[in-house]
């Protein structure tokens, strides 16, 4: 069972980082003026490599949040977590 779910976690992973792309695109203005939408919590997951423009990915899927980036080792990192709505 454990090892179904590094799978399953290693593998949400490698598609969120795959789904980041660095492409430059065109410029997208939204106005969300009227949105009543704020932040609730920030909390701190790790320290991050800095030295390149890497971008991070969250994913948010029914009660869950899960979240891939690099860290300051530079090498792959990430985790989840329940979200109390």
């Amino acid at each position: 069972m454990l090892k179904s779910i590094k799978y399953l976690t290693g593998f949400i992973l490698t598609v969120l980082i795959l789904s980041c792309d660095n492409k430059k695109s065109e410029e997208i203005i939204v106005d969300q003026r009227d949105q009543t939408e704020s932040v609730i919590e920030i909390m701190k997951i790790d320290s991050v490599w800095a030295g390149h423009p890497v971008r991070f990915s969250l994913y948010s899927h029914d009660e869950s949040q899960y979240i891939a980036y690099y860290n300051s080792n530079r090498k792959n990192g990430g985790g989840a977590k329940k979200v109390n709505r």
